[in-house]
């Protein structure tokens, strides 16, 4: 199904099968929030709330697509050596509701800002103030946000795919640079020592970077400055 009819900040487009939406972090803050999106529950969801969650349902039935044929492909693997070592890192999932919708636990502003990095304006206007907006490499932008009902006035830096961007796309695009990449640069000084860090640029420049955990990776463009 396509986008446009969870474009909805007004209601939920079906409860029934968010129900039955098991595995996935942001789905299940809700459903703690709602008590298993019971009618008192779902009103006390803010629009920008409602708009995310139906945007959680729109993604569901993908990621699922996407992650099982990762699998199924044995996985993506990161090759990286050092003192003549090569190491190796696996990627079996690929956090898509982190990476590609963002963080927004119901009732709470403190994780809007996290994640996030396909342009939905529809989700973006109604969840931030918008400042600077800088773009860089083939058509990836970085753009301020702060949340619109938070008490800080401090703009956060947030990048994001080109606009227009599908999910199919920001993927191949991930997997393209995991597959043939031009160079790899490991992040250091990451204090959880079971996660892991690379920027990785592909043959046209574009950066990328991926922090693995448990063989599960989020990701976002990179801007190299």
């Amino acid at each position: 199904m396509g986008l446009d009819p969870f474009l909805n900040s007004e209601k939920i487009i079906d409860v029934e099968r968010l129900k039955s939406i098991e595995g996935v972090d942001q789905i299940e803050k809700y459903r703690d929030y709602t008590n298993n999106f019971h009618p008192d529950g779902i009103a006390k969801l803010k629009p920008e709330e409602i708009l995310h969650l139906n945007l959680c349902d729109w993604l569901a039935p993908k990621a699922i697509e996407i992650n099982e044929r990762i699998r199924k492909a044995g996985g993506l693997k990161i090759s990286e050596t050092r003192n003549g070592i090569e190491y190796i890192t696996e990627i079996y999932e690929l956090d898509l509701f982190h990476s590609l919708l963002g963080e927004m636990k119901p009732g709470s502003v403190r994780d809007a800002t996290k994640g996030g990095h396909l342009f939905i304006s529809e989700l973006k206007s109604a969840t931030f103030d918008i400042g600077e907006i800088k773009s860089f490499g083939n058509g990836f932008f970085d753009m301020e946000i702060k949340h619109v009902r938070g008490l800080s006035d401090q703009y956060k830096t947030n990048s994001f795919f080109q606009v227009g961007t599908s999910i199919d796309e920001a993927v191949a695009m991930i997997e393209n640079s995991v597959l043939f990449p031009y160079e790899i640069r490991i992040i250091e000084g990451i204090k959880n020592k079971s996660l892991k860090g690379f920027h990785l640029i592909n043959k046209n420049g574009d950066s990328f970077a991926l922090f693995i955990e448990n063989k599960v990776a989020q990701f976002y463009p990179y801007n190299i400055k």
